[in-house]
């Protein structure tokens, strides 16, 4: 049996997993991102826990899924989320795990993970969402990663809905992943309530039907809607896929991004494409999702 290491790399948490052939996390492990440290001393506490994690099995390869991931040099360049400028993560996790480490745009690793293992068998025009800290967005099209000459393409957390509006964490203003993703949502729930509340607190007061925060999620979902119509307009996908913490508020939410979407859509694209949630995101389809990585692009001896 192959396994592979999938590692998430998010503005909060990093997240691993030991993945087979299959797509199936055998275990799992989740420590806090300390990207205020060098990336030197992250790498190290990487391999220090996936060393716990992966003990008793050899690894196939290592894929790490990561903001701002420049796949063609190796590097993490100018995360929005995370402190470092410059990290050189393919050349210090190879130095460490001795084989191989490939890597990609954390939402890239997402929309290939849909491809090997999720809603994506069945599509060859896909855009995968993701809702987390911010907001990435991975491409299929025509049964390819569309990915650009540095591995970067997809940003799709800074399209513009509001010219002018909220300062956004990249220094620009009225990106999507300032209305969308957590930090947006939870801005969406102070403006109607008052109340810094916690992600977890905002889902449970949603699924009360506390009206304030059914309002701010409305709003959320209307936003990400407005950035999927200007998605669907250039690449016609036939289905989103929301992966993440915010696509965790379930079917109600879901419905409410799909009706925005066809709300805001371009004539001859409404209703063309379906809004769907990962089957595979909320427990572990970040970690999965980079662990396709080697299964994808390193071959089978």
């Amino acid at each position: 049996m192959r396994v592979a290491l999938g590692i998430d790399i998010g503005g909060t948490n990093t997240k691993m997993a030991i993945v087979n052939d299959q797509g199936q996390p055998l275990k799992q492990s989740t420590f806090p991102t300390r990207s205020t440290i060098p990336f030197s001393d992250y790498a190290d506490e990487v391999f220090s826990e996936a060393m716990k994690l992966s003990a008793g099995y050899e690894l196939y390869g290592v894929g790490v899924g990561a903001p701002n991931a420049n796949s063609a040099t190796g590097e993490i360049v100018q995360p929005v989320n995370l402190g470092w400028k410059l990290a050189p993560l393919v050349k210090d996790f190879t130095d460490r795990f001795k084989t191989d480490v490939f890597l990609e745009n954390d939402a890239n690793v997402a929309a290939l993970g849909e491809k090997v293992w999720g809603l994506g068998k069945e599509s060859d025009h896909f855009i995968v969402v993701t809702l987390g800290t911010g907001i990435g967005t991975g491409i299929i099209s025509h049964g390819q990663l569309i990915s650009g000459p540095t591995g970067m393409a997809g940003e799709g957390g800074h399209i513009t809905i509001y010219p002018g509006g909220r300062p956004c964490n990249c220094g620009g203003f009225g990106h999507l992943e300032c209305y969308a993703s957590v930090r947006g949502l939870k801005l969406h729930v102070q403006e109607q309530t008052n109340k810094d509340l916690k992600f977890s607190e905002i889902s449970t007061e949603f699924k009360k039907g506390n009206p304030d925060i059914l309002r701010a999620v409305q709003l959320a979902a209307h936003d990400l809607g407005m950035g999927l119509a200007q998605m669907q307009t250039l690449f016609n996908p036939d289905l989103f896929v929301l992966a993440g913490g915010v696509s965790t508020l379930g079917a109600n939410f879901r419905a409410m991004v799909e009706a925005g979407l066809n709300e805001s859509s371009y004539g001859p694209f409404k209703n063309s494409s379906k809004v769907l949630l990962s089957p595979i995101s909320t427990e572990h389809g970040a970690v999965t999702g980079a662990a396709s990585l080697v299964f994808w692009k390193k071959p089978l001896l």
